[in-house]
């Protein structure tokens, strides 16, 4: 895991755009790695909702969280950015869980500002922890770290909580200034990049926008000086809409007709999951 933290911290140096497609599962994330991405990304709403079957407000404990980053890890060669919620939300937790995180073998993770007791995901009005608080939380999440290589991702959301660009920029500067190797406005539109990008030091990462997105928004992205470009749920998105529409068939029509024969699937699945390698060890 050290080699692949190592690699990857490297490549953040470097010129180009890393797109990093979310992975709610095992299967998911061994099919972006066979695809060639560079990086997958293990967000908190695929994990709740794909896992657990909750809305992402903080339900899902960190010790989860964790664990399910931790079994993609183990899964895959890529490096692993993980999404640590608040990290537990005060220095001391926070220090326990990014030892656990490290442990769990990811190469990067984001810790959040926002007060998860005030509502998230759910259409109520979001609240910021005080921007002393949030600092003290990246500082513990730094200091934390055995393994230099680990990236610590300082994310705001300011602008989702009803903040402005202004605010959302003075406080990815204060979690760079606290030792932040990246930095990450949630819900930041491409048109604001630019100005984010020449206030801040530090590699920014974004997250894709659906439907709303312009069709140019990778290039663009690449363009003003995104380093990392993540598509948090479009792969379960996909998945949920491929499933239910075989659900409606099967119980309207009595019938999956529509399915691709299992045979050709099934061989797809085996080469995805590498069972050949497995099967050498059967007598």
């Amino acid at each position: 895991m050290t080699a692949i933290r190592e690699k990857f911290r490297a490549r953040i140096g470097e010129p180009g755009l890393i797109i990093a497609p979310g992975a709610a599962d095992v299967l998911t994330a061994k099919l972006v790695e066979q695809l060639g991405f560079e990086a997958v990304y293990v967000g908190g709403y695929g994990i709740a909702s794909v896992a657990y079957g909750l809305p992402d407000t903080g339900l899902v404990a960190i010790p989860e969280l964790v664990a399910h980053a931790g079994t993609i890890a183990d899964a895959v060669a890529l490096p692993v950015i993980a999404d640590l919620d608040d990290g537990g939300g005060i220095p001391l937790r926070i220090r326990r869980n990014v030892r656990l995180l490290e442990k769990a073998g990811v190469a990067a993770f984001h810790l959040e500002d926002l007060d998860l007791g005030g509502g998230k995901h759910l259409g109520t009005s979001e609240r910021l922890r005080p921007i002393e608080a949030a600092v003290a939380n990246i500082e513990a999440a730094v200091e934390a770290r055995s393994d230099d290589d680990l990236l610590v991702i300082g994310r705001t959301d300011a602008l989702s909580a009803g903040g402005s660009l202004d605010e959302a920029i003075d406080r990815l500067g204060a979690y760079a200034d606290a030792g932040a190797d990246l930095v990450f406005a949630a819900t930041l539109h491409p048109s604001d990049v630019a100005r984010v990008r020449a206030a801040i030091d530090r590699p920014l990462l974004n997250t894709f926008i659906p439907d709303r997105a312009a069709p140019d928004q990778l290039d663009t992205s690449e363009r003003d000086g995104v380093k990392i470009v993540v598509h948090s749920s479009s792969a379960f998105r996909v998945a949920y809409e491929a499933v239910r529409g075989m659900l409606v068939e099967l119980k309207t029509d009595r019938t999956d007709r529509s399915l691709a024969h299992w045979d050709e699937v099934r061989a797809q699945i085996d080469e995805t999951i590498d069972a050949r390698a497995w099967r050498r060890y059967l007598p």
